[in-house]
């Protein structure tokens, strides 16, 4: 009986030392995120949205929403077709990873039912992913390339949705260019994935990660 408790306490010992490890290698990772964002790239979706909204409000753009969606949708379709067509050339968890990415932004494209509440779930899912087996991925997700990619591809999301759930406005009430440049923001943030999908490469690491 005794030899129990003392297996027991050592696994929870253990696993409290595994969590300790996680976190301690979750501030490693922000740490190093923020040593190589560069700041120009990270602005491009911010400025993308100010410029497409001014020339939307002056008339200079016009393409309308329908439109803009299937453009959308038939980038981000390249972008999984690359991600796939790479995971079956290197047989690594990080296109796995990058097929999810995708294909949830695809299912979101088609609006199929509960898609709408479902990519947050899919998002909050790989980003717990890529932290926890980080050390599976980190020849990727350790590369200036990957970081301000991923980095500007999900700002250009949140921005769209920032857009699309009218948060500001409070601010500038319901503009005309709200919808248009919303999905100008979802097709750059696909054309982002596209670069992200075709450029990623591994690199060697110099330390060790937990």
């Amino acid at each position: 009986m005794n030899g129990e408790h003392e297996d027991c306490a050592v696994n929870k010992r253990e696993a409290a030392a595994g969590w300790v490890g996680k976190f301690t290698q979750l501030s490693e990772i922000l740490a190093y995120d923020l040593r190589v964002f560069s700041w120009p790239v990270l602005s491009i979706p911010a400025l993308f949205t100010v410029v497409w909204a001014w020339l939307y409000a002056q008339g200079i753009l016009t393409a309308p929403k329908e439109k803009l969606e299937i453009v959308g949708l038939s980038v981000i379709h390249v972008a999984l077709a690359i991600a796939l067509v790479r995971l079956m050339l290197a047989r690594h968890v990080y296109f796995i990873w990058l097929v999810g990415l995708s294909g949830a932004c695809v299912c979101r494209e088609y609006h199929f039912a509960g898609t709408s509440t479902g990519i947050y779930v899919v998002l909050a899912v790989l980003l717990w992913s890529a932290w926890w087996f980080y050390g599976a991925m980190a020849t990727y997700f350790r590369t200036r390339l990957v970081v301000n990619l991923l980095a500007a591809v999900f700002l250009c999301y949140i921005i769209s949705q920032m857009l699309d759930q009218q948060w500001w406005r409070f601010l500038i009430g319901v503009p005309a260019w709200s919808s248009p440049v919303e999905e100008s923001l979802e097709v750059l943030g696909h054309a982002g994935q596209v670069l992200l999908v075709s450029l990623s490469r591994q690199q060697r690491l110099q330390t060790t990660i937990l």
